[in-house]
């Protein structure tokens, strides 16, 4: 799960379930007051994320989810 927050330029270090905050890559480069506030709440467990200055939020599918959609995916353009 940490490799798919990488993907969408989330850096969650080393945890690999529960919540944490961090900075958000949406907004923290433009940041003028507190440039290095970590406002962006992620869960890990549920692939969820939101920053709490830019108001970016969203979902990070897991590993077994995309795969799923991939199967999903095939059998369709199979029909």
């Amino acid at each position: 799960m940490t490799r798919k927050f990488e993907n969408f330029g989330i850096n969650i270090g080393t945890a690999t379930h529960g919540k944490l905050r961090t900075q958000c890559p949406f907004c923290s480069g433009s940041r003028t007051h507190h440039p290095g506030e970590k406002c962006l709440s992620v869960d890990i467990d549920h692939g969820l994320y939101h920053c709490f200055h830019c108001g970016e939020s969203g979902y990070v599918p897991t590993g077994e989810e995309t795969e799923q959609r991939e199967q999903q995916r095939k059998r369709r353009e199979e029909k």
